[in-house]
């Protein structure tokens, strides 16, 4: 037998860390999942967002639509920047990345998030983790995955508390699960961008183009 095979037979079924793995995949408790009842949410979880927050055009002209971007650029990195060049001994991250989700929808050869079976964040972690990010001066959030937008209604609860803590919100997909509701929401939450990644130039057969919106009654641009 070769050294790569038996490299490939002693290799971990997993590519996560081993406690982290097992951690993830044991169910997770109501008070984990910060799951709602009637009275409110369990102790820890996100605040339910209120839709639409901005029913009519935020932007009367292109003036006020770019001194908007600009301010928003400003706060989510300028700022942050300069603090962190006056301030070189504390820790001060300029971009931080939040992984919502270790699941996906596709399943791309070169990348590493293939096991469906590992839940994604819970509530109470994504509040903590905006909560912390924010008391050390950070204000550029990118949404990771997996696919972040796999559980719709939890991305919106991330954005709305994120965006009102004055995050710049940053949200990487593949595209095929932006349906007009879901980026609708997203964008009167407070969604700051969004990236599309593309794997191929030329349309594969059978593939259905996403629907996506883009318009100035969001804050998507």
């Amino acid at each position: 037998m070769s050294t790569l095979e038996t490299a490939r037979e002693s290799a971990p079924a997993f590519r996560l860390d081993a406690n982290l793995h097992q951690t993830l995949k044991q169910p997770a408790t109501p008070r984990e999942l910060g799951i709602h009842d009637s009275e409110g949410y369990v102790e820890g979880g996100l605040p339910e967002p209120v839709y639409p927050q901005r029913p009519k055009v935020m932007w009367e002209t292109d003036r006020a639509f770019h001194n908007f971007k600009a301010w928003r650029a400003w706060k989510g990195l300028g700022a942050p920047y300069f603090k962190s060049r006056l301030m070189p001994n504390d820790l001060r991250p300029l971009i931080a990345y939040l992984f919502t989700e270790w699941k996906c929808n596709l399943d791309c050869h070169y990348c590493w998030s293939y096991d469906n079976r590992i839940k994604g964040m819970t509530e109470p972690i994504a509040k903590k983790s905006v909560d912390w990010l924010h008391s050390i001066g950070n204000r550029f959030l990118a949404l990771m995955g997996g696919e972040p937008l796999l559980r719709p209604k939890f991305l919106h609860k991330v954005v709305n508390y994120a965006a009102k803590k004055d995050f710049s919100v940053y949200l990487p997909t593949n595209g095929r699960l932006m349906k007009p509701e879901v980026i609708d929401r997203l964008g009167d939450a407070g969604l700051g961008s969004v990236n599309l990644a593309i794997d191929v130039v030329d349309e594969k057969p059978g593939w259905r183009r996403p629907s996506i919106r883009f318009d100035r009654t969001s804050n998507i641009c």
